[in-house]
């Protein structure tokens, strides 16, 4: 059995080029998950108006608190995987791939039974202008129909990632992005559906990643030690204890963020469709910067995970360092983009002139809230790594509870600086994160943390 072919360790060799060839499989790959977003919108603000932006950014908005529960659910997975990797203890990861695949089947099929009759109800809580309602419903009832799919995939890619490869993940990835940008051409541009087309094109992609994802996993299953049998998919009850706790905190803390995102946009939204549509693009720009910073979280992460489980936290520290060396070049990069060219970036995604002159404003204050995303990933990758993510969910609650939401009331409201003040107390919050992961790096116990491997159900 060749177990190199899958299982990469992460243990040996150059720390920094261990982390920059391990994370740009993720960079790619988030940039394609980036990439499918911002098709959709590139394509709907061409083609249709600024109420289809509107509808799809407000629609997203609910769709990532949907993915949220399937990326931390793979997550706390993928955490677990890497422990168990470090530590060579390949006999288990039979049982913890069919936990987390079976588990991220149920969690998907549960939360789309909720979604879709409260979508309308939704909609009114997030303040969606009234002509882009019926299109935000629409497009979010549709893209329900790919979640159990997205659950699953990203089950296989974080157990894969756990193990070490980020490669093969992408290489799905790719070809389910080529088929959503060109069936979002074709829906949105040839057939005229708008919003809903490009969430059809969406939904296909969904299933084209699951469906290679899967024949790929079985091709190889003796090299990940899985053979696919319908008892191996059971849910085991000391494997679940594990993920679960892992990933109910990082499922709260997706959620918690997203919601305070949400209450911020409720709030931009009360200014009218133009404000909607500029913070709607602003946003998917933003989410460029994430390619690099998720990226390197990830990718720590998974790093962090093995050197722990394989005795090793002084590489695990230098793993935090090697990610601050790629963050804030990039962050410096970034800055100076955001502030030249913005105009030039808006109007990639809407001809509303309206919307383009809008766009300085609002990059000039993004450019605070990249700053916070550069210097809070490696800390908080390796809080993930070393499996303490009750942490990153208090910092989370913390982040977007009393923060965002507290920031951006102040500044919009009792400062009265309007929508400019949502948008900046919406850019600062995340220095809460920034502070309290940092303080946790260098003066926390984490390197003597009991590692998951140790950890039995009660």
């Amino acid at each position: 059995m060749n177990e190199k072919s899958v299982i990469r360790d992460l243990t040996e060799g150059s720390v920094f080029k261990r982390l920059i060839i391990f994370s740009l499989p993720y960079m790619a790959s988030s940039f394609l998950h980036t990439l499918y977003t911002l098709v959709d919108l590139a394509i709907v603000g061409r083609f249709t108006d600024s109420a289809g932006v509107a509808a799809i950014s407000n629609a997203g908005n609910i769709s990532m608190l949907i993915y949220a529960v399937g990326i931390g659910l793979g997550a706390g997975g993928g955490i677990y995987i890497a422990q168990l990797v470090g530590a060579k203890q390949y006999q288990e990861l039979k049982s913890s791939i069919g936990t987390l695949t079976t588990a991220s089947l149920v969690a998907a099929l549960i939360i789309v039974s909720l979604i879709v009759p409260l979508t309308p109800a939704l909609m009114r809580l997030l303040n969606v202008p009234e002509e882009a309602f019926p299109y935000a419903v629409s497009y979010l009832r549709i893209c329900c129909v790919g979640v159990p799919f997205t659950f699953c995939y990203g089950g296989f890619g974080d157990t894969l990632r756990g193990m070490g490869d980020a490669l093969h993940p992408l290489y799905i990835l790719i070809f389910s992005t080529i088929v959503n940008t060109i069936l979002d051409y074709v829906f949105v541009a040839i057939f005229r559906w708008g919003s809903a087309g490009a969430a059809w094109a969406t939904v296909i992609a969904q299933v084209f990643s699951f469906g290679f994802a899967y024949v790929f996993l079985y091709r190889r299953r003796e090299q990940f030690h899985f053979d696919f049998k319908l008892r191996s998919f059971a849910i085991k009850k000391d494997k679940i204890f594990i993920m679960l706790k892992l990933s109910i905190p990082l499922i709260t803390m997706s959620t918690v963020i997203n919601i305070s995102f949400m209450f911020v946009n409720s709030l931009v939204n009360g200014y009218g469709l133009i404000a909607a549509a500029v913070t709607g693009i602003g946003s998917k720009i933003a989410s460029i910067s994430q390619i690099v910073t998720s990226s390197i979280q990830n990718a720590t992460s998974a790093i962090v995970g093995q050197n722990m489980g394989a005795g090793k936290p002084e590489r695990a520290k230098k793993t935090v360092y090697a990610g601050w060396g790629v963050t804030m070049p990039f962050f410096a990069l970034l800055a100076i983009l955001c502030l030249v060219i913005p105009e030039q970036a808006f109007s990639l995604f809407s001809n509303d002139p309206a919307v383009i002159a809008m766009s300085r404003s609002y990059m000039g204050i993004y450019v605070w809230m990249c700053l916070a995303f550069c210097l809070m990933a490696p800390t908080l990758g390796l809080i993930n790594g070393v499996g303490n993510t009750m942490l990153n969910m208090i910092i989370a609650l913390l982040d977007g509870v009393v923060a965002r939401i507290a920031l951006s009331l102040l500044f919009g409201r009792t400062f009265g600086m309007g929508l400019e003040g949502f948008w900046l107390g919406n850019a600062l919050a995340g220095y809460v994160s920034v502070i309290l992961a940092g303080l946790y790096f260098f003066f926390g116990k984490w390197e003597n943390r009991r590692l998951l491997k140790d950890t039995a159900a009660p």
